[in-house]
C-alpha cells in the first residue's frame, strides 16, 4: 500500500513538473499584463507603456498595462504577489513600492515575493528650491538649517515616498535638522515648492526638467555618482561633501515560483527592448535615462540598497 501511494505521488510529480516544463516551452503563447501599481500619467507609468509599445518584435507577443492603484503601490504589488506563477503577470515597481514600504509597513509581500527580470532605469535624486528662493547653493541652505534647526521646510509626497528617504538621507549625512511638509500625493508636494510654501522638495529629471529650464526652481545638487547629461553644471552631493546616492529605480519583477525558462525568456527580451535606440529617444522625450541592469545583477543591488535603507529606518526618526 506504501509504495502504491509513493508510485502515485511520485507520477503526480512528474505530471506536474512535465506540464510546467511544456508551459515553459510555449511561453509566451498571450499577451503578457504589466501591472503599473499607480494611476496612469506617472513617471512609472510613461516608462513602462514606453517599454511595452516597443514588446511585440522581440517577444513574439505584447506587454499590456493595467494600473492597479491604491496604498502607495502596494495593492497592485501585492496582486502580483499572489498571481500564478506563468510569467503573465509581472510587477513594474519602483523604489518606494519594492523598498521603502516593505520595510516600513506590515504587507503581505516583500523582496522574497519576486523575482528580479530586469531594471530599466535609475533616476537620480534632485534637491531644488523655489527659483527665487535665498538659497543659491547648498551650502547656503545646509547653514540656514544648521543655525535654525527645523525651520527649512521641505516638501512630500508622504512618509516614505520616493523623495522622502533621499532627503532623511541627506540630512543625516549633513547633520542638520529639516522639516517635513508630507502633501497627499507629488503634484500637490510640486506645487509647494513652485508657490514657494516650502524651501525644498527632493525629486527627479521627469518631473524637475521643464521648471528647472524655465527658472522656477533652482537644482542645488544631484544624488547620483555622476553628473547628469541634462545639467552638467550641477553638482552631485558627494561633489559638495555629502555621501549620497539615491536613485528612484524602475523594474521589472515576476512572482516568486516562475519557471526558470520563463524568467529566462522574460530577462532576453527585457535586454532587447532596453537596447533598442527608440527606448533611449522615448526616455530623452520623458527627460530621464535608461539604467539596465540584468535580473542577477539588480537583484544584489536591490539587497544591498534594502540593507542600508533598514538601518536608516533603524537609526532615524521617520515621519
Amino acid at each position: 500500500m506504501k509504495a502504491f501511494k509513493l508510485l502515485a505521488i511520485f507520477a503526480v510529480l512528474v505530471l506536474t513538473m512535465g506540464t510546467a516544463m511544456a508551459a515553459a516551452d510555449d511561453y509566451p503563447s498571450k499577451p503578457v499584463k504589466l501591472i503599473v501599481p499607480f494611476p496612469p500619467g506617472g513617471s512609472l507609468d510613461l516608462q513602462a507603456r514606453l517599454f511595452a509599445s516597443l514588446s511585440s518584435p522581440e517577444f513574439s507577443q505584447t506587454f499590456f498595462i493595467s494600473n492597479v492603484g491604491g496604498a502607495g503601490g502596494a495593492v497592485g504589488a501585492a496582486e502580483v504577489a499572489r498571481s500564478k506563477k506563468d510569467g503573465y503577470t509581472l510587477l513594474v515597481s519602483n523604489v518606494a513600492t519594492g523598498t521603502y514600504k516593505p520595510l516600513s509597513e506590515k504587507l503581505p509581500y516583500n523582496m522574497s515575493s519576486f523575482i528580479p527580470i530586469c531594471q530599466i532605469s535609475a533616476s537620480p535624486a534632485i534637491f531644488a528650491v523655489n527659483g527665487a528662493s535665498p538659497y543659491k547653493t547648498l551650502a547656503d541652505l545646509i547653514a540656514k538649517a544648521k543655525a535654525a534647526p527645523n525651520t527649512v521646510k521641505y516638501s512630500t509626497a508622504g512618509v516614505y515616498s520616493a523623495g522622502h528617504v533621499p532627503t532623511v538621507q541627506f540630512a543625516e549625512k549633513a547633520k542638520v535638522s529639516l522639516l517635513h511638509i508630507p502633501y497627499d500625493g507629488g503634484n500637490p508636494a510640486m506645487a509647494a515648492l513652485l508657490g514657494n510654501h516650502v524651501d525644498l522638495n527632493v525629486n527627479f529629471p521627469g518631473i524637475f526638467s521643464s521648471p528647472i529650464k524655465g527658472g522656477q526652481i533652482r537644482p542645488l545638487a544631484v544624488a547620483s555618482s555622476k553628473r547628469l547629461k541634462a545639467f552638467p553644471e550641477l553638482k552631485t552631493l558627494k561633489e559638495q561633501g555629502i555621501d549620497v546616492e539615491a536613485y528612484h529605480w524602475i523594474s521589472i519583477l515576476a512572482p516568486a515560483g516562475t519557471p526558470d525558462a520563463v524568467v529566462a525568456k522574460l530577462r532576453q527580451a527585457c535586454k532587447k527592448i532596453i537596447a533598442k535606440a527608440e527606448f533611449d529617444k522615448g526616455m530623452a522625450k520623458l527627460s530621464d535615462e535608461s539604467e539596465y541592469m540584468d535580473g542577477p545583477e539588480f537583484a544584489a543591488y536591490w539587497k544591498k540598497e534594502s540593507a542600508q535603507i533598514e538601518t536608516l529606518f533603524k537609526n532615524t526618526k521617520m515621519q
